[in-house]
């Protein structure tokens, strides 16, 4: 039968239609858009740059600096260029070498190249103008060290000599001018110096030589703040020391007269008065007053008259000399007596002016005390504005984060739904695909290519592996040798028909292999060829024969060749036109069986997360409703610290872990209060106290290494902290430039005209698909003409289809891109938000360390703590009851009593969590069992899906009502409404794929509208309320809570501080102005004690004065009249004598007589020195006490959502972009063969 023209070009066209369906099976859809390839930037480099820098810097020769500076940097720069080939090469790999995208990229690189070395130069270049400047010895000029303290030593020894402000100008006077030139002169050295640098700085480039200038300006300040602090300690110490004399008076007053008493006055005056008069006799006695020898009567009366007349003069004298003794006694003792009472009224001003002295010292210890309470309450008010600040801006960050982990699952919740939805339908799509391939294939004509080649085409076929044209070559050597038979027979023969070889291909053996997608044909070849002769036959007729006839009888010769086993291979190389349909369907299934098992683990490592997410915490699976042992309940670290992982707590649970963390704070607060007793009664703990080992407590040096060592360590904890959280917070800006670029995309697929665009061309494609199917299914069929015609619309519309569908998923590549990019930053900012959080832990640690250390240190050098049981200064004047004094034992019973309050809220919270309800407790309620109980049975024998959906529903409302108003624990609904359902969605599961592989297709579309139903109702139901959601959501809040918890402990932790230093600070000044008080009370009673003292010792000088006029009168009359009856030689030698006795006699008694207690001293000058000098202490160290508090607002309990779809959902969706476009190739195929048939059908 032979075939009609018009069909023959319909198969023609149908067999192009299959070919090109089917090599789209293979090859699938190319992708679409073009990758950005972003090279690295130099801000990535530059702290290595840095590095290399900083290293070279340690160099003294620019030879050395520059060629470390140059190997660090072209280091950088070659793994900068190794970077940037690898990014091009793999972008022109995944986009196709194609010279214009090359020459694009290379442009980017050399752009992106040259901002990198500019940016390298910028900084070398600054930091060569810096290390020149360092680089060049520049150091100080020297100065006159030895004329500078020679200077100081002689203006303080001037000073010595004066007083008051004299003293000080005096001091100011001779050493200024020394001062003031050796600063000119070594101002002007300094800046020679600074000239010849400045000058050397010439040869650096601009960049550099900015830097040089700002290093040497740093340079000169340095130089210039150490000459100011050398010249400081030479001079102002000495200048110091004058003004300190000028304060303290180091003279006391005393109640003298010219430093002398009347005893003394009186002995100076008789001393005197008896040396004048012992030498006038010695002049008269000595004097050649008698006669000479032999001399007569009158001579002798005259030398006894001129005796006389001296003894006469001498008496005279003598008596002048003991009244003008008698006088000057007389005037001593009133000038006695008046320099007494000015120094009494000098003493009175002095005890009046040290009184004064010491009330200007107590208000001004008061003014400075008020004024230091007043300055520190403000620093603490200045705490708690920073502490509430700090709260505020760690709160917005908490805020941040948690937004960042909601969008995290709001995006995880949707791909996890995403790809348990898509890669069910996936699945089911790719099996049924798998399954109608696999029957095609079975149900092909089992002859192989060979078979389907016409005798001229197995003549030409080229045998793949060797290349020969075996059957050709084959056919010519048979018909070769039957053409050498023919020429041996000579005229004999006749050929009438040329040689002729038939070759019959028959295949035995077809074998598929799916791990290369490999077909092999075997077969059994014959070649038959056929020759035709006539061979020639003389006959004879005629009665003699003589009729002779030549007859040419046909002969037929033939020669038979077999070729046994004749292996053909078909791969993926072999070409379109060589391939068999049979080997197309074998790869095609072989394609959808393995898209049916990807899928199909898709599916179950998805279930996995989902599932994993409520229970079996492991490091994939955070188990949000289970401990990390897959328990329910709080679990414990060995050292006693609760786990990290993510774990929804009952609220007896929480309540528990709150008051337990509140206990840990009140903890912190006592083992502080006992650190302080311990150290200031060591007598109430045994030897072992850390404070006082054996019973004595430790020394100063002691309390300081320990304050110093712990506060090094707490900073060092909280700079590391300021680090990690400064590079957390620095991710935060990079997130939202992230989240605006998934903005940007998102907002593409809202463009009405791209929807109105795909909508109208995927409708027109089902309305030609639809129409191809209905014409192809006529009876009778359709013409040719038709069904052609209807081929060629399905064919526009699916490539208009096409076309529309690739401008959406270009977007939804770029929206996946940027999905993807944002969840990377965001797992990024997860990180570091958690290293920060350790890092906050740390340092919390240190901190308390640091506190507990600085309790102790403060209390030891705080005024009063110490001693608080001795009474204030003041003899007798007022004892300190009804002053609360602040000691270490008050403040340890007040902490006691406030941790143990707390401890008994710990125990309730304990005994309620050993009483707190179990999920048995639920089964319980009617209304749940029966929900339960119903939706547990609702998969067993499914009619109507949406009868399911609907027991589904009803189910998770009745969770629902008893999650707001059951009164049951929430996170026990949850528990168990995620574990029936995390059930019965392995059931969905099992039930669909049994059906669909039984081949019940329709029944197992019903079990996968209740699969996709309990998934949403697991992980995102779109309102929020699906199990998933809620626990994030309610997991968030209980971080918060925690949170929250924390940071009003350190509210409380500074309110405690605050209100511990108000207490000390207020007994601190009511205990000094008891002092201060009983000190000017004291100088009043030493004053009137002194004032009673002083007149009495007045009153007794008057009369002892009095008494030794007395006594000097008499001493003088008893002179003058032994003196005057004294007669002759003899009577002045006794007269002498007698005067020596009587004046000896006399010096003594008035040495008994006068005054001897005169010495009255005035000490008030002494008693204001000591009472306005050694000032009774102010707040000490407490005056910096707001400083030490801490107002660290961190993280310690953030939830780290734990998981990121970002990648997995990427791999996911290049999958289902591969499935999408096979399945629009495989439509096209299933259309073509439902035409082929069609055809066939017409022949038939």
């Amino acid at each position: 039968m032979k075939t009609p023209r018009a069909l023959t070009s319909i198969f023609r066209a149908l067999g192009i239609i299959l070919v090109l369906a089917a090599v789209a099976l293979v090859t699938g859809i190319p992708g679409y858009g073009a990758r950005d390839v972003q090279f690295r930037s130099f801000e990535r480099d530059k702290s290595r740059l840095e590095m290399s820098v900083e290293k070279a810097g340690r160099e003294g020769d620019r030879e050395t600096w520059e060629r470390m500076v140059e190997g660090g940097k072209e280091a950088l720069q070659a793994e900068w260029e190794r970077d940037a080939e690898t990014k091009i090469s793999r972008a022109l790999l995944e986009e196709g070498n194609d010279p214009a995208l090359r020459t694009a990229l290379e442009e980017d690189r050399n752009e992106a190249r040259a901002e990198w070395e500019d940016a390298a130069e910028g900084l070398i270049s600054k930091a060569e103008g810096s290390w020149f400047a360092r680089a060049n010895g520049f150091t100080a000029p020297g100065f006159d060290r030895a004329a500078l303290e020679r200077a100081v030593r002689d203006a303080a020894q001037a000073a010595k000599a004066l007083k008051g402000t004299a003293a000080l100008a005096k001091f100011d006077e001779q050493v200024n001018p020394v001062l003031d030139d050796q600063v000119s002169e070594w101002e002007r050295a300094l800046l020679a110096r600074e000239d010849t640098l400045r000058a050397r700085g010439t040869e650096l480039d601009a960049p550099a030589r900015a830097a040089f200038e700002t290093e040497l300006l740093a340079i000169m300040k340095e130089i210039r703040e150490g000459y100011r602090l050398d010249r400081f300690s030479l001079v102002y110490k000495a200048r110091n020391g004058v003004i300190a004399d000028m304060i303290i008076d180091d003279e006391s007053l005393k109640f003298q007269s010219l430093n002398e008493r009347a005893d003394a006055a009186g002995e100076r005056i008789v001393s005197q008065t008896r040396e004048d008069l012992k030498k006038e006799e010695a002049r008269i006695l000595d004097r050649n007053a008698t006669a000479p020898k032999g001399a007569d009567a009158k001579e002798l009366e005259d030398a006894a008259k001129r005796r006389d007349e001296e003894f006469t003069r001498m008496l005279e004298r003598g008596m002048d000399a003991w009244k003008q003794a008698q006088e000057k006694l007389l005037t001593e003792m009133r000038a006695w007596k008046a320099t007494s009472e000015e120094a009494f009224e000098e003493g009175e001003r002095a005890w009046r002016d040290a009184l004064n002295r010491i009330v200007r010292a107590r208000d001004e210890w008061r003014e400075r005390t008020v004024g230091e309470m007043d300055a520190a309450q403000k620093a603490w008010q200045a705490r708690q504005d920073e502490l509430t600040a700090n709260r505020g801006q760690a709160e917005g960050d908490l805020g941040q984060y948690n937004n960042v982990q909601q969008t995290l699952w709001q995006e995880s919740s949707q791909d996890y739904t995403e790809m348990m939805h898509d890669g069910m339908d996936a699945w089911q799509n790719a099996w049924d695909n798998a399954a109608w391939l696999n029957e095609k294939a079975e149900a092909c004509d089992p002859k192989g290519y060979l078979n389907t080649l016409q005798q001229q085409g197995l003549r030409e076929f080229i045998d793949p592996v060797s290349g020969d044209n075996i059957f050709g070559k084959k056919a010519d050597e048979l018909l070769s040798i039957m053409w050498a038979s023919y020429h041996s027979d000579g005229d004999s023969w006749r050929n009438t028909v040329l040689p002729q070889c038939t070759i019959t291909p028959r295949i035995v053996d077809t074998i598929y292999d799916e791990e290369t997608g490999t077909v092999t044909e075997v077969y059994n070849v014959t070649l038959y060829a056929e020759y035709r002769w006539l061979k020639k036959r003389v006959t004879h007729s005629g009665y003699a024969g003589e009729h002779r006839h030549t007859h040419w009888d046909p002969k037929f010769i033939d020669e038979t060749f077999v070729f046994t086993r004749y292996t053909n291979v078909i791969t993926n190389e072999t070409g379109n036109t060589n391939k068999t349909r049979f080997y197309y369907y074998s790869i095609g299934n072989t394609f959808w069986s393995n898209q049916r098992d990807t899928f199909k683990s898709t599916i179950a490592s998805t279930e996995a997360d989902v599932l994993g997410l409520f229970s079996s915490s492991t490091a994939a699976h955070p188990g949000y409703l289970t401990n990390s042992n897959g328990d329910y309940g709080l679990y414990y670290l060995e050292n006693g610290a609760l786990e990290k992982d993510p774990y929804l707590m009952t609220q007896a649970e929480q309540s528990f872990e709150l008051k337990k963390q509140d206990m840990d704070f009140w903890t912190s607060r006592f083992s502080i209060a006992e650190d302080v007793l311990k150290y200031a009664s060591p007598e109430l703990y045994d030897d072992t106290n850390e404070y006082a080992p054996g019973g004595m407590r430790e020394g100063a040096a002691v309390t300081e290494l320990r304050v110093n060592e712990r506060r090094t360590a707490m900073d060092d904890a909280k700079r590391a902290y300021d680090e990690l959280n400064t590079r957390a917070q620095g991710m935060v800006t990079e997130m939202t430039n992230k989240q605006q670029a998934v903005n940007d995309a998102v907002a593409l697929l809202d463009n009405q005209t791209l929807k109105d665009e795909i909508d109208a061309a995927y409708i027109a494609y089902r309305q030609e698909q639809d129409a191809l199917k209905e014409i192809l299914a006529r009876t009778p069929a359709a013409s040719n003409a038709d069904i052609m015609a209807e081929m060629a619309n399905y064919e526009i519309s699916l490539r208009n289809y096409t076309s529309a569908q690739a401008k959406y998923q270009a977007i939804e590549t770029q929206i996946r891109t940027a999905r993807n990019a944002l969840q990377e930053t965001q797992a990024t900012y997860t990180q570091y938000m958690d290293d920060a959080a350790d890092a906050y832990e740390t340092y919390r640690t240190a901190e308390l360390n640091y506190e507990r250390a600085y309790a102790v240190w403060e209390y030891a050098r705080t005024p009063y703590l110490m001693d608080s049981t001795l009474n204030a200064g003041g003899t007798g004047f007022q004892e300190l009851t009804g002053i609360p004094v602040p000691d270490a034992l008050e403040n340890y019973n007040y902490i006691k009593g406030l941790y143990d309050e707390h401890d008994t809220s710990f125990q309730e919270a304990l005994t309620a969590l050993n009483d707190q309800k179990g999920v048995e407790d639920l089964l319980g309620n009617t209304g749940y069992k029966t929900a339960r109980d119903k939706v547990l049975l609702a998969l067993e024998n499914i009619t109507d899906p949406d009868d399911a959906v609907q027991i589904l529903a009803t189910y998770h409302a009745e969770c629902a009502a008893l999650r707001e108003n059951g009164g049951y624990d929430k996170t026990l609904v949850l528990r168990d409404e995620a574990s029936v359902l995390s059930e019965l969605l392995g059931q969905a599961k099992t039930k669909f794929m049994e059906l669909m592989e039984s081949g019940s297709k329709d029944a197992a579309t019903t079990y996968e509208s209740v699969y996709r139903a309990i998934t949403d109702l697991l992980v995102n139901d779109g309102s929020g309320t699906d199990v998933g959601t809620l626990t994030v959501n309610e997991l968030l809040k209980q971080s918060t809570q925690f949170q929250d918890d924390l940071w009003d402990q350190q509210s409380i932790e500074l309110t405690l501080r605050e209100n511990r230093w108000g207490e000390t600070a207020n007994y601190i000044f009511q205990r000094g102005d008891i002092d201060w008080n009983g000190r000017v009370n004291d100088t009043v009673n030493e004053w009137k004690k002194w004032r009673i003292e002083a007149r009495n010792e007045i009153a007794k000088g008057e009369k002892e004065w009095e008494a030794a006029g007395r006594g000097f009168q008499t001493e003088m009359n008893a002179w003058q009249e032994e003196s005057s009856q004294t007669a002759g030689k003899r009577a002045q030698a006794r007269s002498e004598e007698e005067l020596k006795k009587k004046i000896a006699e006399y010096t003594k008694t008035l040495k008994k007589s006068l005054p001897g207690a005169m010495d009255i001293e005035i000490d008030a000058d002494k008693i204001a020195r000591k009472y306005a000098t050694n000032n009774i202490a102010g707040l000490g160290v407490l005056t910096d006490s707001a400083k030490q508090a801490d107002t660290t607002m961190g993280f310690t309990a953030l939830f780290d959502l734990g998981i990121s779809t970002g990648k997995y959902k990427a791999a996911f969706d290049e999958q289902m972009k591969t499935y999408a476009d096979r399945m629009e190739t495989m439509q096209t195929v299933r259309m073509a063969e439902g035409a082929y048939q069609a055809f066939q059908g017409m022949l038939a």
